[in-house]
């Protein structure tokens, strides 16, 4: 999320022309709204925010890759790049990559506006990583079942009226600890029971947002807090699964 982009309607098919070798597919998107972090407020309380326009709101751009599986998303006020799966065959590229694509998404961006003259003055607002996983649902005979023994930080209640929960859904948040790399942030974990697309197979998916502050106003600054988000959701993942899971997934310690 970044102050002072200054990217209107006109400017995003231009951006493109930068970007379109390696994405050349594009697509327009409703913006997101900014989802930042309260580090003075201890409890998450929910609102209605009103916004009155005197022109349409600027659209988000996304710029995809020939195979769907890499976005740059682009907007007024924010730079990202997402990895996904769209088959559910395609196998994850590790995080190094991930963050060249980003990097590179943030350079290109960055030269554009000051190649527009559209800003002087860029610097992240907030940043923030997030890693999504889908577990095939452990079911019981009720919908997705319970997941214990999948995610530690669930433990079903015994004998609970009416009976056992049909599916499970929901967030944890955690104040992130002090960090050279990191003004100040929060880790948010949430799980939802949904159908994959692929095959609706029932999964429960967790996701793991790191989002908070950068230390400074530099890219430096900002790829250390990617780098930074990325370790905290490493150890978070292992730390709340369960090591039932591990083995399953072969994973190394």
């Amino acid at each position: 999320m970044m102050s002072g982009l200054g990217i209107g309607h006109l400017h995003l098919g231009l951006l493109w022309e930068k970007f379109r070798s390696a994405y050349p597919e594009a697509e327009i998107k409703v913006a997101v709204p900014q989802q930042l972090e309260d580090l003075d407020a201890t409890t998450e309380v929910p609102g209605i925010q009103f916004e009155l326009l005197d022109a349409p709101p600027i659209p988000r751009a996304w710029f995809k890759s020939l195979d769907d599986t890499e976005v740059v998303q682009v907007q007024s006020d924010r730079i990202g790049y997402n990895w996904r799966r769209v088959k559910g065959e395609e196998v994850y590229p590790r995080f190094p990559y991930v963050r060249d694509r980003f990097e590179h998404a943030v350079e290109t961006v960055t030269g554009f506006v000051e190649e527009q003259g559209l800003s002087s003055s860029l610097a992240p607002v907030q940043c923030e990583v997030v890693y999504l996983n889908e577990i095939p649902a452990m079911r019981g005979g009720l919908g997705h079942g319970d997941p214990d023994p999948v995610l530690r930080l669930w433990k079903p209640v015994e004998e609970v009226y009416p009976g056992p929960a049909e599916d499970v859904r929901f967030a944890t948040r955690h104040r992130l600890p002090k960090d050279d790399r990191l003004a100040g942030g929060r880790l948010i974990v949430e799980v939802q029971p949904v159908m994959r697309l692929t095959d609706a197979v029932p999964v429960y998916r967790l996701s793991l947002t790191v989002r908070g502050v950068p230390v400074g106003p530099s890219k430096g600054d900002i790829l250390s807090f990617v780098d930074f988000g990325h370790e905290v959701i490493v150890r978070a993942f292992a730390s709340i699964t369960t090591p039932g899971m591990h083995e399953e997934w072969g994973r190394q310690q």
